[in-house]
């Protein structure tokens, strides 16, 4: 991986074959710091800044693995378009499309909640995000050993529930989702699709990401700009930035591109 800062002479020469960039982020741990409960998670006031000015130029998407309502709460920034539940659903305008589920995982994943609802009284540090299309267990809190004894109780309950569901798992937390051919790589080719066509230019998508789950992003814009929050030689990112300190610094460099990138070369 390279460090993104270091290459931005390389970086600007790829956009320069391109008319516009499309932005396309995480947000737990990309845009804000992984804190401990997800309702704590803020977007820090200078990025939000540095991300409304990109907004005004070109266009630009959060894909969350939160559910939609969540994640555009969290960033409150209008004219941007907003994916959640890893891209299940998502939103442009005030246009909402969503993956399709038959009605038995729909039911499936009913149950599993409520299966699962008392499970922050059993396992005390436990919590649980309910989604559009799933459920979320995070255990960042529970005290340390309790780990095995948690997957071993919620193995059990779920269990007869699991048809058509599938089990993601990210920074200490577990997620139940529809198990369809669908992820946040998809979703970003759509988003991206739809963008090239409203603007009708050529854009070029730059993604960043902190987790397993952003990994499909990668690997589906290998023709754009893929940026890992963090090195991993586990990663297809293609660069890196430290930490979740610098994806200000990373949109005002955006910022500064002029409006037309093929202009500029000629």
């Amino acid at each position: 991986m390279k460090e993104f800062f270091s290459h931005w002479p390389e970086i600007q020469t790829k956009f320069s074959k391109k008319q516009g960039v499309l932005l396309l982020l995480d947000f737990d741990g990309t845009l804000s710091p992984i804190v401990s409960r997800p309702s704590g998670a803020v977007l820090p006031g200078k990025v939000k800044d540095e991300l409304e000015k990109f907004a005004t130029r070109y266009p630009a998407a959060v894909i969350s693995g939160r559910g939609l309502k969540d994640v555009r709460r969290k960033v409150g920034i209008r004219g941007l378009a907003y994916a959640g539940s890893h891209g299940l659903v998502w939103q442009i305008g005030g246009r909402i499309s969503r993956v399709l589920v038959t009605g038995q995982t729909a039911k499936n994943l009913a149950h599993i909640k409520k299966k699962l609802r008392h499970l922050p009284r059993v396992f005390p540090g436990v919590i649980l995000e309910n989604k559009d299309f799933g459920l979320a267990v995070h255990y960042r809190m529970l005290a340390a050993g309790k780990a095995a004894a948690l997957k071993s109780f919620v193995s059990k309950e779920i269990l007869p529930h699991m048809s058509g569901i599938r089990i993601q798992k990210g920074k200490k937390v577990v997620e139940f989702l529809p198990d369809t051919d669908w992820n946040k790589g998809k979703c970003a080719l759509v988003l991206w699709k739809f963008f090239e066509k409203k603007t009708k230019r050529r854009l070029a998508p730059l993604y960043i990401g902190d987790d397993a789950t952003d990994e499909s992003a990668f690997a589906a814009l290998k023709r754009g700009v893929t940026v890992r929050v963090g090195r991993s030689a586990r990663s297809g990112a293609e660069y890196f930035i430290k930490d979740s300190s610098r994806p200000r610094g990373l949109i005002a460099l955006l910022n500064k591109l002029g409006p037309d990138f093929q202009k500029q070369r000629e």
